[in-house]
């Protein structure tokens, strides 16, 4: 569920796979009984397709996914264990091949590495950075490959807020977040005389612009926050007008700079809310900042290849994230904790839940045979943070009724209906807080997409007539 490159991970069509990268194979010196290492065989890369059936892009997106492992020899050429290749040959996942016309799509990133139990950000363990390091700074490691020594702030302008509450205010009474943030995006990207600059520096310029503003955006009118709700600085005071990031043209920000994720939680947060919900809100950001190649993120590639602008690019994430079985499967879940008045209820809510449904939302991810590290981490920072809280008992009810059912473990869908019920929150804000993280992710791909200048053209596999 959720990040739906869950239940949508077609790698069992072998050539067809998304994912693949190559480090220049052309390994052929296959001797078929492979080279001796520690006592195993291990064949090149050539080898292991010939075994398998598949293309070196398929291998390698196994690689990526930690369905085979690989190791270079002295001279730096790939090899794989050939009893794996053997297992996963015989299982069927590398023999079944697509039609020999089909043209197998392959799409090469650096950003983010998934091996079944981690996940990892240009070599940062996303579990390690939730907590630790702000959502900014996550991003701007995806945008640069860098991560910031000190928290960037992203001031946003009053023009800019003032788009995203016109926008919010026009939605209609009916609005997600995730529809306010689909019409908040349009609208700046409208008034971005620049938008279409895809040089990679103005594609970050224009992304810390569009997430500076965007919560303005999460509430219907999107009213400015009052003084109490304004983010401090660092060191706890909140800055003066002569201490604000003038914005590019001149423009002060209209509110304080801080964390994004204080603003977040100061405008979805109901009456009630944890004390620690800026600090899960900035957590979830982390943590839902990318996911390889998930649907919202190949539909942003796909419109990124064809030069269209970063806004068009994140507004088509946005669209593909409203789903069901990607961002909005959180949505059922804050129903079921909205209506538990007491622990107890937990296995009855559940059933509800269950109810119709071959999958249920909130729990299980194929990615993670042992449980997704995200919902785990997020799960822990927040039993830290409200170990006293009733709505977490409510979630733990709900967590082990769960497992007594004999269902999967949780993933970051349940995770993060539990930040929303912490928040008091309003409906949809699981969805708010995966597309705003999430799009941190998206801008990135976009910029790999631009650099890499290519057109993704896929091409339908038809049975003749």
């Amino acid at each position: 569920m959720g990040d739906s490159d869950a239940t949508g991970d077609s790698d069992a069509t072998g050539d067809s796979d998304a994912t693949g990268a190559s480090d220049g194979m052309g390994d052929s010196d296959a001797t078929g009984d492979g080279d001796l290492v520690d006592g195993d065989r291990w064949v090149p890369s050539d080898e292991a397709c010939r075994r398998l059936g598949v293309k070196p892009q398929t291998l390698y997106a196994y690689v990526s996914r930690g369905r085979i492992e690989r190791r270079r020899d002295a001279h730096g050429r790939s090899r794989f264990p050939l009893d794996a290749v053997t297992r996963l040959a015989a299982s069927g996942r590398g023999g079944q091949r697509t039609r020999a016309d089909a043209v197998e799509v392959a799409i090469y990133s650096d950003l983010t590495w998934i091996d079944g139990v981690t996940v990892a950000y240009r070599g940062h363990d996303a579990a390690t950075l939730a907590g630790a390091q702000p959502f900014e700074a996550v991003a701007e490691l995806l945008w640069t490959g860098t991560l910031p020594r000190s928290a960037p702030t992203w001031p946003a302008t009053p023009a800019s807020r003032e788009l995203c509450r016109e926008a919010a205010a026009g939605a209609g009474a009916h609005a997600t977040p995730r529809d306010r943030l689909a019409l908040a995006t349009t609208a700046l990207a409208t008034a971005d005389p620049f938008r279409g600059d895809l040089r990679p520096d103005a594609v970050r310029t224009a992304a810390r612009r569009l997430l500076a503003a965007l919560p303005t955006a999460l509430v219907p009118g999107g009213e400015a926050l009052t003084p109490e709700h304004e983010t401090p600085a660092p060191g706890g005071e909140a800055l003066t007008p002569e201490h604000e990031t003038p914005a590019p043209g001149g423009e002060a920000p209209d509110t304080v700079s801080g964390r994004l994720a204080d603003e977040i939680a100061a405008r979805l947060a109901g009456d009630g809310a944890a004390s620690a919900t800026g600090d899960l809100v900035d957590a979830a950001l982390v943590l839902l900042a990318d996911h390889e190649l998930a649907p919202s993120t190949v539909a942003v590639r796909a419109a990124a290849s064809t030069g269209c602008d970063p806004y068009a690019a994140v507004a088509a994430g946005l669209a593909a994230v409203s789903g069901p079985r990607h961002g909005g499967a959180s949505r059922p879940l804050e129903g079921m904790f909205a209506a538990m008045a007491d622990p107890g209820e937990a296995p009855h809510r559940l059933g509800e839940l269950m109810r119709g449904r071959q999958e249920t939302p909130g729990f299980g991810m194929p990615l993670y045979p042992g449980g997704d590290p995200r919902a785990s981490r997020l799960l822990e920072l927040a039993s830290d943070a409200a170990a006293d809280d009733p709505r977490l008992a409510r979630v733990q009810a709900v967590r082990t009724a769960a497992a007594d059912r004999g269902l999967p473990p949780p993933n970051i869908d349940l995770a993060l209906a539990a930040v929303s019920a912490l928040g008091s929150m309003a409906p949809g804000a699981g969805e708010a807080l995966f597309a705003i993280g999430r799009s941190a992710g998206w801008i990135a791909h976009a910029l790999e997409q631009y650099t890499q200048g290519s057109l993704l053209r896929p091409r339908a596999v038809t049975a003749p007539r």
